[in-house]
């Protein structure tokens, strides 16, 4: 029975001591990238007197057309290959 009230124990200390460590772990880490989500976001919206696309990257602040904002961050220009064309 004494045997059996230890494992118990040390049981649910190792399962206190997995919680807790999520927990510390998963608050570190919210607050070390806190700031990296409004950094990356970018709005949308239609005006509505002519119909073009909006877009904001600084949380509605400002507002560029779709080919300005083209123009400020490029795309990635992609190269695709085929498998005969890579073999050669």
């Amino acid at each position: 029975m004494k045997m059996k009230r230890i494992t118990l124990t040390n049981m649910i200390l190792a399962v206190a001591l997995v919680i807790s460590l999520s927990v510390i772990f998963l608050t570190a880490f919210k607050a070390l990238h806190k700031d990296d989500e409004s950094s990356m976001s970018a709005k949308s919206k239609i005006e509505k007197t002519s119909g073009e696309n909006m877009i904001s990257d600084d949380n509605g602040k400002t507002w560029m057309s779709e080919a300005d904002y083209q123009k400020k961050y490029p795309g990635v220009d992609v190269d695709w290959w085929t498998y005969e064309e890579y073999k050669e």
